[in-house]
């Protein structure tokens, strides 16, 4: 890694953190509070830094590493139509649960065909009614980029994910897919 790119790392890293202390505040009375008080207010700094670490740390850095890699980072969030094509949604609905089962399973490569195909089979007069929204807390991504014509979605995550949220990021997965294809084509 060159020097330049270890002190952006660095700097984002360090100006994250310090954001943080900085802006932290006790809203709630714990009883260890009055036993043990640096003590508690140091274990609730770290956990919720822990529990934001992914929007104060992990994009920051992302963001850095791809834009040095030649990635234009998009601004703003991918949004959702509103209302969903119903043609779109009956389609993605039945590979989200086709998906789900070992009998019906699809592959990716399966699932954005039948994704594009139906983008594509939405009239321009259907299209041009559409209206797009922020999409629901949860359900977009957090990083957006383009590079060669191409898009790439990320959502950061946990490092150890409960075996249940598998069937979320999958849906998610899907969701995000279709949303590229009905905005970008």
């Amino acid at each position: 890694m060159d020097e330049q790119l270890r002190l952006k790392l660095k700097d984002v890293i360090k100006t994250s953190l310090e954001n943080y202390i900085r802006n932290w505040s006790s809203s709630s009375y714990h009883p260890l509070d009055t036993l043990i008080p640096t003590e508690r207010k140091i274990r609730s700094i770290v956990g919720g830094l822990e529990t934001s670490m992914g929007t104060r740390v992990w994009e920051p850095i992302a963001k850095v590493l791809a834009s040095n890699n030649g990635f234009e980072i998009l601004a703003g969030k991918l949004k959702r139509p509103s209302p969903m094509p119903p043609l779109l949604q009956a389609k993605l609905d039945y590979l989200i649960t086709a998906r789900e089962s070992k009998a019906t399973w699809v592959n990716r490569t399966e699932v954005i065909r039948e994704l594009k195909e139906t983008v594509s089979s939405i009239s321009d007069e259907d299209r041009a009614s559409i209206e797009y929204v922020a999409p629901a807390s949860g359900s977009g991504v957090d990083i957006f980029l383009k590079k060669d014509d191409k898009y790439y979605a990320f959502d950061t995550k946990t490092v150890q994910p409960n075996v249940g949220d598998i069937k979320k990021f999958n849906k998610q997965i899907f969701r995000v897919v279709c949303l590229c294809y009905i905005q970008r084509t």
